[in-house]
């Protein structure tokens, strides 16, 4: 009985030294998060770009 004990017990420290150590964010973390959020600017910007050129087609047409 005392071993099963000590044995819960354990495993409820280890359990909660990994949740908290999951939440640290490292620096490959962040370096990922810096990453994403340029991908995502540069897709925003390729698609503004894309919209505009769209645009300048058009009033080319309409001016032709």
């Amino acid at each position: 009985m005392k071993l099963s004990k000590l044995l819960l017990t354990t495993l409820i420290i280890a359990m909660t030294f990994t949740l908290v150590a999951c939440k640290k964010e490292g620096p490959m973390e962040k370096a990922g998060k810096s990453m994403d959020k340029a991908a995502h600017e540069v897709e925003d910007s390729a698609k503004k770009a894309e919209k505009e050129v769209e645009n300048a087609i058009e009033d080319a047409k309409d001016d032709g």
